[in-house]
């Protein structure tokens, strides 16, 4: 049937950039061939279709969908099957026998349905019957206009490119029983697909990637892809490209896998923050880090009009930390003071956490870094300090936190003046380096690090700003990289 043959139905846009809702349609009954067709054509056009007030069975709901395609019996998500029709996939946040529904926290991440299997469907249908009082909505986002608002320079990059999609690597998978989650790893490999794909039926090309489950581009590493599909990920998530769905009871919802995306909402999203919220700060209480983040606890309570706890969790280099924030549940309870030795950490191989297993939330501070020495020193400028290095290399000692900001600035200092210093660890010792109870003075020097130098010890710290600004010291100081702190 010709496009000029089908009946016009009646309809009402839901955003600028895609989606259109039918009125006057009763699935109750069945619908002839030519509204089926009608309602495909739209579906194609816009990306999803919303029919309201549909009190229809869940055998009806089957006949309905059956008239756009083969369905999908859910072999490899076995679990949340409908008990008497496996043509039906469950969502619930109901409790069951006094349980969390399995699931209660399913599609809470930018996702297209099924993306990570070979034969992803070409489109979903939702039956909203029980609603939460607060929250639950469904956001939904073209990835059509998102590729269309790419650069041509960007769509030539990207058009031959296959982006690795795995089902493992979605958060609340940390959440589940051990043994689904070994059931689902059986039956859901990670496959390839395309990140520009062509729709089937419209030919107009659509970005096909998910927040959680993307994390690799073929033929390049990990940390390789990281940059191209975050860029990615948050450009399809633009407003431009959104429509934010606020269920009614008996709506459905077509949605067309192949040119959009969704994400979930928790119910209880509303009411956020509605219990103490905890900032991890993988330092000692009295370090650097923790006098930096522990200031802008209050504020932040201020704010959310809730108690922000700040948890120090200090050891390992920060990555005791680091894991205990990464391991948390991904609900917005859990802040990570963090700062740029997760980078050097990961890159070393000290630890598997890296900056992109967090979502940047706001940049608190940018300090310079700033080199001191002890009053005692026989130089009392750069220059004698280079003159001193110079004519005994490795000897003049360096306090730092080695693999940390601290211990990259003396590295520079080395790379750029030929000269050799020799390290000493301040692991471990920042809850004694000053009492955290009264005020930071900046004349306080490590004793320790002293003692093993000589009397010549050069210290770096990043909070100095008494002598890199008025210059009262007897010391050398010069700025340097500014190392971002981020919760």
């Amino acid at each position: 049937m010709n496009a000029a043959d089908l009946p016009k139905l009646k309809t009402r846009r839901l955003s600028n950039a895609f989606g259109v809702e039918i009125m006057d349609i009763d699935l109750s009954r069945r619908l002839d061939d030519a509204t089926i067709a009608s309602i495909r054509a739209l579906w194609n056009e816009y990306g999803i279709v919303l029919l309201r007030g549909q009190e229809i069975t869940p055998q009806q709901l089957i006949e309905y969908s059956r008239r756009f395609g083969e369905l999908d019996l859910h072999e490899t998500l076995k679990p949340f099957r409908h008990p008497e029709h496996a043509e039906l996939f469950v969502l619930s946040t109901i409790p069951v026998d006094g349980k969390p529904s399995i699931t209660e926290n399913v599609g809470r991440h930018w996702h297209s349905d099924l993306s990570y299997t070979l034969r992803p469907p070409l489109g979903s249908i939702f039956h909203a019957q029980i609603l939460p009082e607060v929250g639950g909505d469904t956001i939904f986002t073209s990835t059509a206009a998102a590729y269309d608002g790419l650069s041509e320079a960007m769509k030539a990059m990207i058009e031959p490119l296959w982006a690795v999609h795995d089902y493992m690597r979605v958060e609340n998978m940390k959440k589940r029983d051990s043994a689904l989650v070994a059931e689902l790893r059986k039956t859901n490999p990670p496959v390839a697909q395309r990140l520009v794909r062509p729709h089937s039926e419209t030919g107009r090309k659509t970005l096909y990637l998910g927040e959680q489950v993307t994390k690799q581009i073929v033929g390049m590493t990990e940390r390789e892809s990281a940059g191209l599909l975050s860029f990615l990920a948050a450009h399809m998530v633009d407003p431009l490209f959104t429509y934010r769905q606020k269920w009614q009871k008996d709506d459905i919802i077509m949605w067309d896998n192949r040119s959009t995306m969704h994400l979930a909402l928790a119910p209880a999203c509303a009411a956020y923050p509605d219990r103490p919220i905890k900032m991890i700060v993988p330092w000692p209480a009295g370090g650097d880090t923790d006098n930096i983040f522990r200031p802008f606890a209050p504020l932040l309570q201020k704010q959310l009009g809730q108690t922000v706890v700040i948890a120090n969790v200090g050891g390992a280099s920060g990555t005791k930390g680091a894991k205990e924030a990464k391991d948390s549940p991904p609900d917005g309870y859990t802040l990570y003071a963090v700062h740029d030795y997760i980078h050097s950490t990961y890159y070393t191989g000290v630890a598997d956490v890296n900056y992109h297993d967090f979502e940047p939330v706001c940049l608190i501070a940018t300090t310079p870094s700033v080199l001191t020495a002890s009053p005692k020193t026989p130089w009392t400028d750069w220059k004698g300090l280079l003159a001193d290095a110079k004519a005994r290399p490795g000897q003049i000692t360096v306090g730092a936190t080695l693999g940390s900001t601290s211990h990259f600035f003396p590295a520079l200092i080395e790379k750029a003046a030929g000269i050799k210093f020799k390290y000493v660890s301040y692991e471990g010792r920042a809850a004694h380096e000053r009492d955290p109870r009264r005020p930071h003075r900046p004349d306080r020097l490590e004793h320790d690090a002293e003692r093993q130098s000589g009397g010549r010890p050069a210290q770096v710290h990043r909070d100095r700003y008494r002598e890199a600004q008025s210059g009262d010291a007897d010391c050398a100081h010069a700025e340097g990289a500014r190392g971002q702190r981020r919760v």
